[in-house]
């Protein structure tokens, strides 16, 4: 099984992460991703993100935050991980502000969707969270995401 800390790097990952607005931060996530050399078309994918994001709040609760989309504005999957400065209202099932935001951009929806679990799996624990806001650079929220997923025992199928 593919890792997120296979496919996410140290410079799509961004800490103290300062926003106006939920929209706001969704465009400045897209930004960091916008120079990646798998993305063919910046403004699909922030169309693809927004018309998503329209649909059903991607706000999941507990602080976090999961914006994604499908889209052929890129030919792999992409991922960018903020931890915002401050709580930022994301219209969130639970109505509790974010600070922790993962985008995912791809073009696979079996793969995609699997990512989304992922992640959201490996930080539904408050301390988890807690260790991600209290992370002091890129390098130390990757090695906590990096030991959360070595840590981690994936279910065997019979």
């Amino acid at each position: 099984m593919i890792k997120l800390s296979e496919i996410l790097t140290e410079e799509y990952i961004k800490i103290n992460f300062s926003a106006k607005s939920k929209d706001d931060l969704i465009k400045r996530m897209i930004k960091i991703i916008e120079k990646s050399p798998y993305v063919l078309d910046i403004e699909k994918v922030e169309e693809a993100v927004f018309t998503r994001e329209r649909s059903v709040t991607t706000g999941i609760g507990n602080g976090l935050a999961l914006p994604h989309a499908k889209t052929d504005g890129v030919t792999e999957n992409i991922v960018a991980l903020a931890i915002t400065d401050k709580p930022i209202d994301f219209d969130s099932a639970d109505e509790l502000p974010v600070r922790i935001v993962f985008l995912l951009v791809g073009k696979d929806s079996t793969l995609h969707l699997k990512f989304l679990s992922r992640f959201s799996n490996l930080i539904k624990d408050e301390e988890s969270r807690q260790k991600l806001i209290d992370a002091k650079s890129a390098k130390e929220v990757y090695a906590i995401i990096k030991n959360a997923e070595d840590i981690k025992i994936e279910p065997t199928s019979i």
